[in-house]
């Protein structure tokens, strides 16, 4: 969750508007906490307090999902945050949990965990990157201003 949550940022920073963008940030580093936390937590206290820790895990889960929606919406409506970006940025945590499935050592789900949750990121960044440079290059039109008419206002 933390990582598709900065992704998110990130995307929506490159589709044009960075405040929205940056709210990610400080969302991706409290998720990454308290799944860091929950982790050691599981491993410090002992079997009777892991349901603890797995209630904790489920609602970080919860609030990272909800934060990611409302990215993704604020992205939508406020920034050039294309439907594909963002369909796939909120199918990256469904992927991730889609590892569960597969019979495997836990070593080996973590790791698809990781990898099919970053893959769709991954796309939606190449995607937004390559958007954002198609954008930079395009010509202003010509009733923009320009830099000689900042400069000569008011003369």
């Amino acid at each position: 969750m933390a990582g598709t949550s900065l992704g998110a940022g990130l995307v929506i920073m490159l589709s044009g508007y960075a405040t929205g963008g940056q709210l990610a940030v400080p969302l991706a580093a409290g998720l990454a906490g308290v799944g860091l936390g929950s982790v050691v937590w599981k491993s410090i206290e002992s079997k009777s307090t892991e349901s603890k820790s797995t209630m904790a895990g489920a609602s970080a889960a919860g609030v990272g999902i909800v934060s990611l929606f409302a990215l993704l919406v604020i992205g939508r409506l406020f920034a050039g945050l294309t439907s594909l970006n963002a369909a796939l940025l909120l199918e990256a945590p469904l992927l991730g949990w889609a590892a569960e499935a597969i019979p495997s050592g836990p070593r080996v789900r973590a790791g698809l965990r990781l990898g099919l949750a970053a893959l769709p990121v991954v796309v939606a960044l190449v995607l937004a990157q390559q958007k954002f440079a198609s954008d930079s290059r395009q010509p202003g039109s010509p009733t923009e201003a320009r830099l000689d008419d900042y400069m000569s206002f008011g003369k």
